[in-house]
């Protein structure tokens, strides 16, 4: 067998030095990689982070807005609607501006409107907790069986009357209970 001769060792060596180095670099260029992706990956999970939280500020917001007529007291809810009821007020200042009307309405003082303008007053006042528990009641539904029942072709109605109506009949059954006890105050 012929040995490599002590001139060749040297260059042997180098070669097997060349690889390693750039092995070392190959890793060098993966880990650069890997920390690029690392970062773009966090980037990533702070904004799906921060739409998460914007959604939430959004919901509560929501349901702050729903349940504020029911919790604001009944002698500030007749001193608003008071004052965007009068012949001056906020409603007629509107609708004038818009067209709608050409002179004041007294709403309140008029017998024809003065009924209606109650019953909308006490609607609104009356509406915050009705559509807070049906909110909850909705957004308790699993979204599979929404996910299932649009898969077997059901439309919008469809999926109201067989899935989300059939789900929500407790929150229904509380509101008749808390409103007939209500009609006895």
């Amino acid at each position: 067998a012929l040995r490599p001769s002590v001139d060749e060792r040297p260059g042997e060596q180098q070669a097997q030095q060349d690889v390693r180095h750039e092995e070392r670099g190959h890793d060098h260029r993966q880990q650069r990689v890997l920390v690029l992706e690392d970062a773009q990956q966090l980037e990533q999970e702070e904004r799906d982070r921060e739409a998460i939280r914007e959604r939430l500020r959004l919901r509560n917001e929501k349901r702050r807005r729903m349940i504020l007529p029911a919790i604001l007291s009944p002698v500030l809810v007749g001193a608003l609607w008071r004052l965007l009821l009068a012949p001056n007020g906020a409603l007629n200042e509107l609708l004038l501006t818009t067209g709608v009307i050409g002179s004041p309405i007294a709403w309140i003082g008029d017998g024809s409107t003065a009924l209606w303008a109650l019953i909308l007053v006490d609607a609104w006042n009356w509406l915050g907790l009705p559509l807070l528990v049906f909110y909850a009641g909705f957004q308790s539904i699993p979204p599979e069986l929404i996910e299932a029942g649009e898969l077997d072709g059901a439309g919008r109605v469809r999926l109201l009357s067989a899935i989300a109506l059939p789900l929500v009949v407790p929150s229904i059954l509380i509101l008749t209970v808390l409103t007939f006890i209500n009609s006895f105050n």
